[in-house]
């Protein structure tokens, strides 16, 4: 990505997670007028209608409003792999 960071620099934003789950509005503004389209109000308030095509596992999600992101979330689940750190280096 770097790569390209520095050969398009004027056609890549980044946004993370943690920027957007935090300051949705602010963060969404950049991303629209970023994209060279005109901000409005509705672009939220379109989200939980049910009028969107999507057939992924995801469809329920994509309706939800932008919450904030819980970094924590798996903290529960991280014994479980403890037998595997020794066979799978990459998870270190």
């Amino acid at each position: 990505m770097n790569f390209y960071k520095k050969k398009y620099s004027e056609n890549i934003i980044d946004i993370s997670l943690e920027e957007i789950s935090n300051n949705p509005l602010e963060t969404s503004k950049k991303l629209i007028s970023f994209c060279g389209l005109k901000w409005s109000e509705k672009i939220f308030s379109n989200f939980d209608k049910s009028n969107f095509l999507i057939s992924t596992a995801s469809n329920i999600q994509i309706r939800s409003r932008i919450k904030k992101y819980d970094y924590n979330q798996y903290t529960p689940y991280l014994g479980l792999l403890e037998n595997f750190k020794k066979k799978y280096n990459w998870l270190n």
